[in-house]
């Protein structure tokens, strides 16, 4: 059987199992790593490389179609997530304005003037005294 060869993202390994001789899958935390278009560089790699004598059978191709199908929907699942987690960062901050917070390891006290949402996503708090703070560095709200 010839050997796939394929690049793959630093830092990643992949696994191999043999049910046929040819099937190779890629593992759990691989798949987490891998996009769409690094899951399909890979999958026609292996058709590329596949041994004439041994196909891979046309159960295992639709089973890697459905797991590359499932890995794009699960890191669209996960993008929802954050997206709607920075949401409901934001609402928390803007509750919190026309509050006075303490903060800091002196509970310095101030009165938040605004939200403040990097290019990250990372929330902030835009205080009267002109510091900006992350909600966690709240220790009380006055």
């Amino acid at each position: 059987m010839a050997s796939a060869v394929a690049t793959l993202p630093a830092g990643s390994t992949a696994t191999t199992s043999s049910t046929t001789g040819s099937n190779k899958s890629i593992s759990g935390a691989l798949d987490q790593m891998l996009n769409g278009a690094d899951f399909l560089q890979l999958f026609l790699t292996q058709i590329q490389n596949q041994s004439p004598l041994e196909p891979l059978s046309n159960s295992d191709m639709m089973s890697q179609i459905a797991q590359m199908t499932q890995v794009e929907g699960n890191q669209e699942f996960l993008s929802k997530m954050n997206s709607l987690t920075n949401q409901s960062s934001i609402l928390q901050a803007s509750g919190l304005i026309g509050h006075s917070v303490q903060y800091g390891d002196t509970n310095v006290q101030s009165l938040v003037s605004g939200v403040q949402v990097d290019k990250t996503g990372a929330v902030s708090l835009a205080l009267q005294n002109g510091a900006t703070i992350g909600i966690s560095d709240i220790t009380k709200i006055v």
